[in-house]
């Protein structure tokens, strides 16, 4: 059964409240390290037609050599469970030394068959 999209609505808002941490990947998938990067807490925004917002957040300390590439959310700061990944519109490129990223912003989708 396709959902309405009061169901996407639903579902986009339950997924933003439940997973309100963003996370940094490299290009080979695994999640930053090191030079005091952390995971940054967001608020979502409000559900329509099955899409939550995710805010421009930022900035992240990123290690040198890092590639980053994608994005993703996770339950909780450190630990807890991703609850999915998005690459990035454009990666980076790697970093010549300790520096910073600051997120654009992205979304959450649901959508239903």
């Amino acid at each position: 059964m396709p959902l309405t999209d009061a169901g996407k609505n639903t579902a986009a808002t339950e997924v933003g409240a439940a997973y309100t941490w963003l996370a940094l990947y490299h290009s080979d998938g695994s999640e930053l390290v090191g030079a005091g990067y952390t995971r940054i807490q967001y608020t979502p925004g409000a559900a329509a037609a099955g899409v939550v917002s995710i805010p421009a957040t930022g900035p992240f300390n990123v290690p040198s050599a890092s590639n980053v590439t994608s994005f993703g959310i996770w339950s909780l700061q450190s630990g807890g469970v991703e609850g999915g990944k998005e690459p990035l519109s454009a990666a980076t490129g790697a970093y010549a030394a300790d520096g910073e990223f600051n997120f654009t912003g992205g979304t959450i989708t649901v959508t239903s068959a």
